[in-house]
Formats: C-alpha cells, structure tokens, sequence
C-alpha cells in the first residue's frame, strides 16, 4: 500500500533538496527534484526549488572558482 505524500513531507524534501544544493552536492540535490517531480507537488513548489538549486549551483561555482586563483586561501590546501 502506498500513502499519498503530505505537503509538510514535501516541504521537508523541497528543504533538503535546497539544503543539499547549497553543501555543493548537486547530484544528489537533482536526485531529490527528481523524486518531487514524482509527488503531489505543486508546479511552483517544483519552480521554487529548481531556482534554488540554481542559484546555488551559481554560489559553488563562483567558490570553486576563487579557491583555485587563491590557493592559499582555501584552508583545505594549508591556507
């Protein structure tokens, strides 16, 4: 038998979609879009989290980009 989804649980997937999207883990981020696309979510539900994955996907890129002009900044390289 399968329950139908509440909207708090899809809030709380549309959370850690947007949560796991700004930790710069976009696969997993579009796995869980994915996985809403298949509830009762609302188009702009849907909207509202494929932007912030976006915007976040934009945030990552822009760091990733920084850590690599400035190495020495980036603590994981002993800066």
């Amino acid at each position: 038998m399968f329950t139908k989804p509440t909207q708090a649980r899809i809030e709380r997937r549309m959370d850690a979609a947007v949560l796991l999207a700004k930790e710069c883990k976009p696969k997993q981020a579009q796995d869980e879009l994915i996985a809403l696309r298949k509830t009762r979510a609302s188009k702009e539900q849907l909207r509202k989290v494929q932007d912030a994955l976006n915007a976040a996907a934009a945030a990552c890129t822009r760091e990733e980009r920084r850590r690599r002009s400035h190495p020495l900044a980036d603590p994981k390289r002993g800066g």
